[in-house]
């Protein structure tokens, strides 16, 4: 490591530096601005004003809105364009080219001109490092920047990282107002679910699929599409549906084998009256978060476990835990990976996970959602406006063929996996596509058993565990600890 090098570090995150430290520096050569800084040439282009660095940094201000509290800066070069930023907001800086950036951080001394609130980091850090931000100050306002030489020379690389900046900032602002939100009904459903657990009641039997394709089913609009097909077919498929696409399903005929839930409010529980009169089993998958427990004649419920904290004292118990984890996304996406995790060998295909909205159809039509539409839409809020708030809670990304989609949305899509199929035609569903022929062509043989444990402990002795857990590790509270933060 340099000296100059060895001065930055106070800026650079440890992942990156060691990443630095592994990398070949690029060729550049060095030019004085008139202004006397040392410029990076790479090609033959400057990566900053020969001119004047100084009023370079102040466009760069002017472009970005005054009431931003942070800034992702994309390409970084010298970080000059970063001085005046840095005087009032965070700065989070992302190199879109390594050696290039080793090569200009073991010559220019970024300390000159930075300040603390600056962190410069690999893109796989950008999640986390603005899930912090968002950790203390919620509704911070974040605007995204691109150095014009990279914008120039290196485009490609450059608008994808600007792209993943707006998804990272969509989810990590999404899941810190989620938590704010939710944090303390989650903590009072646990509570409540672990008494329910020792009051008996849930279904611990294995989960059995035999001879079938699996069928993951969202409420979007190629749900409605192939509704034929699944009906005519229904044999075929083992079908797991999403909350909201229940009532669709069951109001066109099909009773699904599953229904799939990590809502946390009370009101969900209106997803599932559709199965007050229903003649065949149901099992419900409800996340250990969620409220919603349903028994009766022929609906059970399972509990599974997403990736809330408080699973660890369950852990520490001895529980044998089956995920929900979505991995930040949406109920579809954790079906999908529920059972592409414990079900590898069996075909499943998607229909209604579409990641996009579908010029004018409502989404989930046929679900409870259709009475609050009915009661909030007016001139001014439609209720294709009515969708877009509730299902992607920010404005549209990108349109293509009469889909269109959001960060957010993507940032769901972006968990999903490619070697799933999918019905859909949605092209902002990453999934790889699959006609209603290839699916009849599939040809899925044998059984396969899932297990699920029941407790084998006292409720005495797991409050036992859980209190001597949480004495040693306070994690299991932050979602609670953060909300009523959130709240003050």
């Amino acid at each position: 490591m340099t000296k100059i090098l060895s001065q930055n570090t106070k800026y650079i995150s440890d992942r990156l530096l060691s990443a630095l430290n592994n990398t070949a520096t690029a060729n550049v050569e060095w030019k004085q601005s008139r202004d006397g800084y040392d410029i990076p040439v790479c090609n033959g282009v400057p990566l900053h004003s020969t001119y004047s660095v100084s009023k370079e940094a102040e466009r760069q201000l002017a472009a970005v809105p005054a009431d931003s509290d942070v800034v992702i800066a994309v390409g970084v070069g010298a970080a000059y364009h970063l001085a005046q930023l840095c005087q009032s907001k965070t700065i989070v800086a992302v190199p879109v080219d390594y050696p290039l950036f080793a090569a200009i951080a073991s010559h220019v001394d970024m300390s000159k001109h930075l300040q603390n609130g600056t962190i410069i980091i690999e893109p796989t850090e950008l999640y986390q490092t603005l899930y912090g931000i968002y950790a203390k100050k919620p509704h911070a306002k974040v605007a995204i920047v691109a150095g014009s030489y990279f914008m120039s020379q290196m485009r490609q690389q450059t608008e994808s990282l600007c792209l993943k900046a707006a998804q990272c900032s969509s989810q990590a602002k999404t899941e810190v107002l989620t938590i704010g939100k939710f944090g303390i009904v989650w903590h009072y459903n646990i509570k409540k679910n672990i008494r329910r657990i020792f009051d008996g009641g849930y279904d611990y039997s294995p989960l059995v699929i035999r001879d079938k394709i699996i069928l993951a089913v969202g409420a979007g609009y190629s749900l409605t599409q192939h509704i034929g097909f699944i009906r005519s077919n229904r044999h075929r498929f083992y079908i797991a549906a999403a909350d909201t696409a229940a009532a669709v399903l069951v109001r066109n005929g099909i009773v699904p084998d599953s229904i799939w839930t990590f809502d946390a409010q009370n009101i969900s529980y209106q997803h599932f009256l559709c199965l007050s009169s229903i003649k065949q089993p149901v099992r419900i998958f409800a996340d250990f978060c969620s409220p919603i427990r349903i028994q009766s004649e022929n609906v059970t419920t399972t509990l599974v476990f997403s990736a809330h904290p408080y699973r660890r004292v369950f852990e520490a118990a001895g529980w044998s835990l089956r995920n929900i984890d979505s991995g930040c996304g949406n109920i579809g996406s954790a079906a999908i990976r529920f059972f592409r995790d414990y079900f590898p060998d069996v075909p499943l295909v998607t229909v209604g996970i579409d990641f996009a909205y579908y010029n004018g159809y409502s989404y989930s039509k046929g679900s409870y959602l259709d009475g609050l539409r009915m009661t909030t839409q007016d001139y001014f809020c439609t209720a294709q406006n009515f969708d877009t708030a509730i299902t992607y809670r920010d404005k549209s990304d990108a349109e293509n063929e009469g889909w269109r989609t959001t960060p957010l949305m993507q940032g769901y899509a972006a968990h999903a996996m490619n070697e799933v199929f999918s019905l859909s035609t949605s092209p902002f569903c990453r999934m790889t596509h699959i006609t209603e022929e290839a699916v009849l062509a599939l040809q899925p043989t044998g059984e396969h058993k899932l297990d699920f444990a029941s407790p084998t402990l006292s409720e005495t002795e797991f409050h036992s565990i859980e209190q001597e857990y949480l004495k040693h590790d306070p994690t299991p509270l932050l979602p609670v600890e953060m909300a009523k933060a959130q709240k003050k």
